[in-house]
């Protein structure tokens, strides 16, 4: 299980070193790894650290839209749980997030996790 986890962690990452230089197809193939691990483990820290993932890859594709309602989503989940980014993590999410101007108030707002990983397969 250990190692399954690192690997885990390492798709993310890898995931988010795919977004930073534009190659957005394959951060989502290593995100749909993350998702279906995440599913059988029920691991929920991981699970919300793709969905940041998620969020980058949405702006990449000009979905604003489905870019905000995972904001939003993440956002809220974060602060309730107190579920807190890597200094590095948190410096990188809010300059992306500015730089594509994602709103924070999105209509209809996600429920849940599930929801929220639904939606983020459709970029």
């Amino acid at each position: 299980m250990a190692l399954r986890f690192l690997g885990n962690e390492a798709s993310t990452h890898l995931a988010h070193f795919e977004l930073e230089r534009g190659n957005v197809d394959e951060a989502l193939a290593a995100l749909i790894d993350v998702l279906r691990f995440n599913r059988r483990r029920a691991l929920k820290e991981s699970a919300i650290n793709a969905v940041d993932a998620y969020v980058h890859a949405a702006c990449l594709r000009s979905k604003i839209e489905v870019a905000s309602r995972l904001h939003a989503f993440v956002t809220a989940y974060r602060d309730e749980s107190k579920l807190r980014r890597s200094p590095f993590g948190e410096r990188t999410y809010r300059e992306i997030v500015a730089h594509y101007r994602v709103p924070l108030d999105p209509d209809p707002r996600l429920n849940d996790l599930d929801q929220a990983l639904a939606l983020a397969l459709t970029i």
